[in-house]
């Protein structure tokens, strides 16, 4: 993972949250960087209108096009895997921005 695609991740972060709140959010790992994807384990829930945070987050995975996977991790706690993708290529390899999003959804 390139930087620029890390710091793409973190701005759908910082969409449901400023930095300086994951740390009340993220477990004591915090948010960990790999390879292909960046994750952040945190308590509670997301949800959409009261606790806008999972609109948020779909918003602005289309924006900076990158696909976020909500999971289980165990009691009380969810895991986000967020993958930086590109506009072309297999489906495990793209995703679509606002542009592309509205035309599908026509």
């Amino acid at each position: 993972m390139t930087d620029a695609e890390f710091d793409r991740c973190m701005a759908v972060l910082h969409a449901v949250h400023p930095p300086h709140h994951w740390r009340h959010y993220a477990t004591r790992k915090g948010i960990t960087r790999c390879e292909w994807a960046v994750n952040v384990v945190r308590c509670g829930e997301l949800a959409t209108f009261d606790g806008d945070e999972l609109t948020r987050l779909v918003i602005a995975a289309h924006q900076h096009k990158v696909r976020v996977a909500v999971v289980a991790h165990c009691r009380g706690y969810i895991r986000l895997q967020l993958n930086p993708r590109g506009d072309t290529g297999r489906t495990d390899q793209r995703h679509p921005g606002f542009e592309r999003l509205a035309v599908a959804r026509g």
